[in-house]
């Protein structure tokens, strides 16, 4: 009778009643294009060594079990040579302490199926070995081993389409190795309760995937990974550590780990790779993710729960490039975060909530432009957080809530960098932000923080910059601004600042400003500095409104400086405003206030400066309206200077005003309305062509005075209006030569 290609060769063995120091061998070779089949079960005490050799035919069958116990087991299968198909292989092993299981599968062709699987009895001390080789496309390998020690596995697929399967539970220090190469193969390993696990998978080919999830304590992961589209993940318990590292593109790397002293490796090598670490809970835990050389990557890391001495690392070189690092859940302690990355577009992120001891560093100093770094805490304490950022177009961003004893810096250098500081509920914080460029911007807003300091310097290479600086409802606040370059701009909110708080702001060089705003604030200190050594044409435009014992200093050294003040309701505070040199200006006008004003301009000999504290100003309808008990001086040195004073609804103030230094061309007009019980004084002693004007209208129990002693051709006028009651106006002008006094009535005084 004929055979057909489906014929069928059957080898079923049970093994005999008599022991056999010699193995078993079942040979099914030789007849292509048969199926072959073979079966083998061993009695207890029998044969332990089985070999089954299939070739030459397709879907051949291999069922293996040795279940018995007083021997060794050792299968192995071949289902080898060209042109196989659905080639399938069983073996089952019940190995028995101190028995050792030695499985070998060796497979070619196509659509292949590999199951080994072993049952062990619980505190196994000896070692064993399964192997698994599948040649082909479309291939299934599977190990399963149960209660073991020391376990070795090896599987080895080649060609696409391939799927691994390993599972290990209740066997310490296994050691489990999967390579495959082709591509769209699957690669899963699972480690349950078993310690010092050691776990290795390599893949070669495109959109590959491994899996590794070992559950014991101080396992090792490693993953290989070659191609574009790959996928790698493993998870770890206490102890444990992890390794991925993948070249291509398009690669998803994650790693996740609970508990103990752990660590997480990832690297890639390729575009548009995707990283990821998740700690939950451990102490020590280290963290590296490395993207280098290549564009359009993202890298993750994430801790929870209590962890506590975190050292996470990420770097990243290449374009568009995204790091992030969060942190949360209870309490993360004394942990410390780099992230460093080179090249453009790139953008850093750290979130922390209830952390403690937690140290930033995010560097961004490498060439490249356009990057973006953010900070943002909640609830932390004692954080110490850097930025450095050099290129152009760089953003810093620091952002805390509830923080206590923190310490932040941003250092950024080149042109068009923006930095934000924003700290609210916050104690005992200190922030430096460090600019070196032109076109540079920083915002610094603070609410509700106590002992908050903040520094920020733009350096000698600094222009056309700009600081923001919004302060509410705080105390013990510090802020200090310095600016070197021109054209730069300082501009601060400040709103409900109790005692204790200062502001500093120093701008060198030419054409810088300071726009300063204030509102129901108490006990703060304003130091302004402009234009040293040799700068002109700076400006300062103050606001106070409802503040209580303010003092505010104004320094401006040279030419061409302006002041504008704007003040409201303010009670007790102390302004003094220094304008050095020629052409300077101080203008605007004081509401319902009580204070102290000092101005001096021209502090040697300057010439041609401008006080106009009156309705022209355009800030207030007057200069003085009902400023009770407001105390003015004014100074000007050097000549032609000019000043104006409008004061009305006013009571007991006290203006004093002094042209000297032998100047010539001085012009000084008072301007009273409806003022009771104040002191106004005008000296102009020494010089030439001078001019003093006192204009009374509605006064009640003043004494207006103008001094022109010395010098020739001054002029001084008192003009009373409406039946002045109790005015006293006293004009004195001795060794004064062709000057003249005129008054409208018997008061003036004239002295002559």
């Amino acid at each position: 009778m004929r055979k057909s290609s489906l014929s069928v060769a059957v080898a079923a063995i049970l093994s005999s009643g008599v022991a056999s120091a010699a193995g078993v061998t079942v040979n099914q070779t030789g007849v292509p294009g048969v199926q072959h089949q073979a079966t083998w079960v061993q009695l207890p005490a029998h044969v332990a060594t089985i070999l089954i050799d299939q070739d030459g035919g397709v879907v051949h069958t291999a069922d293996v079990q040795q279940t018995a116990a007083g021997a060794n087991h050792t299968s192995t299968v071949l289902q080898k040579g060209s042109g196989a198909v659905g080639n399938d292989a069983t073996v089952l092993q019940r190995r028995f302490d101190p028995d050792v299981s030695t499985v070998m599968v060796d497979q070619d062709g196509e659509g292949l199926t590999a199951w080994v699987r072993t049952l062990g009895l619980a505190g196994g001390t000896e070692p064993n070995d399964y192997v698994v080789m599948q040649r082909g496309v479309n291939n299934s390998a599977t190990v399963d081993s149960t209660d073991s020690h020391g376990d070795d596995v090896d599987v080895n697929q080649a060609a696409e389409d391939n799927t691994a399967f390993v599972d290990i539970a209740d066997s310490a220090r296994s050691k489990v190795s999967v390579d495959q190469t082709g591509f769209d193969s699957d690669a899963t390993v699972e480690v349950a309760n078993a310690t010092d696990a050691d776990v290795t998978i390599a893949q070669s080919g495109v959109n590959e995937s491994a899996t590794v999830s070992a559950t014991g304590a101080n396992a090792t992961a490693s993953i290989d990974q070659s191609g574009n589209g790959n996928a790698a993940t493993v998870s770890v318990a206490t102890d444990g550590s992890a390794t991925i590292s993948q070249a291509g593109r398009n690669g998803i790397a994650q790693v996740d780990s609970t508990g103990g002293t752990g660590s997480a490796t990832i690297n890639q090598d390729g575009d548009e790779m995707e990283a990821r670490v998740r700690f939950f809970g451990g102490s020590d835990v280290e963290v590296a993710i490395n993207q280098l050389e290549d564009d359009a990557n993202t890298a993750l890391v994430t801790a929870t729960n209590g962890a506590s001495g975190y050292k996470a690392n990420i770097t990243q070189v290449g374009d568009e490039n995204d790091a992030t690092v969060l942190m949360w859940g209870a309490s993360v302690v004394d942990s410390t975060i780099d992230i460093t990355q080179a090249d453009t577009r790139n953008t850093a992120l750290v979130r922390s909530v209830n952390s403690s001891g937690v140290d930033i560093d995010v560097d961004q100093s490498a060439p490249g432009d356009d990057r973006d770094a953010t900070v943002w805490l909640r609830n932390s304490s004692g954080t110490t957080a850097a930025v450095t950022q050099v290129g152009n177009d760089q953003v810093a961003n620091v952002e805390t809530l509830g923080d206590t004893g923190g310490m932040f810096t941003v250092d950024q250098t080149q042109g068009q960098n923006d930095a934000h500081v924003s700290s609210a509920d916050g104690s005992m914080v200190a922030v430096d932000v460090d600019q070196n460029g032109r076109a540079g911007d920083v915002d610094v807003d603070l609410v509700d923080s106590e002992d908050v300091t903040v520094t920020v310097i733009d350096n000698a290479t600094s222009f056309e910059n700009s600081v923001d600086i919004d302060v509410r409802d705080g105390k013990d606040t510090g802020i200090s601004s310095t600016q070197t370059g021109e054209n730069n701009e300082v501009v601060v909110n400040v709103v409900g600042i109790e005692i204790g708080s200062h502001f500093d702001v120093i701008q060198n060089d030419d054409d810088n400003s300071v726009d300063i705003f204030s509102s129901m604030s108490s006990a703060q200190d304003i130091d302004i500095s402009q234009g040293l050594p040799e700068g002109d044409g700076n400006e300062v435009e103050l606001e106070l409104e409802e503040n209580t014992l303010t003092k505010l200093m104004i320094t401006q050294s040279n030419n061409d400086n302006f002041v504008g003040l704007g003040i409201v309701q303010d009670r007790g505070s102390i302004i003094n405003i220094s304008q050095a040199d020629d052409r300077n200006v101080v203008e605007g006008g004081i509401t319902e206030s009580r204070f102290n004003l000092d101005i001096t301009q021209g502090n040697v000999d300057g010439d041609g400066n401008t006080v106009n504290l009156g309705s022209a100003a355009g800030f207030l309808p007057f200069a003085l309206l009902n400023a009770n008990e407001t105390d003015v001086d004014i100074v000007q040195n050097g000549n032609d200077n000019e000043m104006t004073l409008d004061i009305f609804n006013d009571f007991g103030s006290t203006v004093t005003v002094t042209q000297d230094n032998d100047g010539i061309g001085h012009l000084a007009m008072v301007n009273l309305d409806d003022t009771n019980g104040g002191t106004y004084i005008i000296n102009q002693d020494g010089g030439n062509n001078n001019s003093a004007s006192i204009s009374s209208m509605d006064n009640l129990q003043s004494t207006a005075t103008i001094n022109q002693i010395g010098g020739a051709n001054n002029v001084a006028t008192a003009t009373l209006v409406n039946g002045d009651d109790f005015v006293d106006i006293v004009i004195t002008q001795t060794n004064c030569f062709g000057c003249v006094a005129a008054g409208d009535s018997a008061n003036p005084t004239i002295n002559q």
